[in-house]
């Protein structure tokens, strides 16, 4: 399910729509400010969520989706979204624009192309038109690779489905992750993460490890801890 959806300029953002609260817009402003400006396009998983976005002429197209969301549908929907945009007076006016100075014109057409992509026919239907990943070479990587230490800022969503069925209660039926849909290469990219983060670990606790034992063989006399075996020590 797509969430969130933004035109922006370089960093200035021209027009958006969520169709869930959080805070995405302010995470999604620090991730303008890192994206190059070149013609590129990317995935960067954040927690449960992926970022998509494709950059053509200093304009960018992004989105926020759920994981379990597959790259082609996400991908055709911003070049859905690119296509209306392109064939609008808009462009002519991005350069120069004052942020959200298109959000009254084309945040309902952002509105309308979610709720179309996002739905459960219309959706796969529409990315038939788009090709997969695999043949566009989108990459996938982690979001910690574009920002730097600490800037990384808890990404909350609050979607209407889950503030209704809190609102009654129903804990119990909060869907779940569903792994079997999700895209296998965003799996294997979580898989790999993980693994990495896991051999820092040891790693990093080998090297302790080596550091206690040299500052313990300092302070007895060398390795046969002479000093420290010593009666009395």
């Amino acid at each position: 399910r797509i969430l969130y959806a933004v035109v922006a300029h370089g960093r200035t953002v021209l027009a958006e729509y969520t169709a869930a609260s959080g805070n995405f817009p302010t995470v999604t402003r620090v991730l303008l400010g890192k994206i190059p400006g070149v013609d590129n396009k990317m995935s960067y998983v954040y927690d449960s969520y992926v970022f998509h976005y494709v950059v053509e002429d200093s304009l960018i197209f992004l989105c926020l989706a759920d994981d379990d969301l597959k790259a082609r549908v996400a991908f055709a929907f911003l070049q859905d979204i690119k296509q209306r945009f392109q064939a609008s007076q808009f462009p002519e006016a991005a350069s120069s624009a004052l942020p959200l100075a298109l959000n009254n014109e084309f945040s309902r057409v952002l509105r309308r192309q979610i709720e179309f992509f996002s739905g459960s026919g219309s959706a796969s239907n529409g990315a038939l038109h788009y090709p997969g990943r695999s043949s566009i070479g989108v990459a996938v990587e982690n979001v910690e690779k574009l920002l730097q230490r600490g800037e990384k800022i808890e990404l909350l969503v609050d979607s209407p489905l889950q503030r209704s069925r809190h609102a009654y209660g129903d804990i119990s039926q909060e869907p779940q992750p569903s792994f079997k849909s999700a895209d296998p290469l965003l799996q294997r990219s979580k898989e790999r993460l993980r693994w990495r983060r896991l051999k820092l670990c040891l790693m990093f606790l080998m090297v302790l490890i080596v550091v206690l034992v040299i500052v313990a063989m300092a302070a007895c006399g060398g390795l046969t801890f002479a000093a420290c075996s010593q009666p009395g020590f």
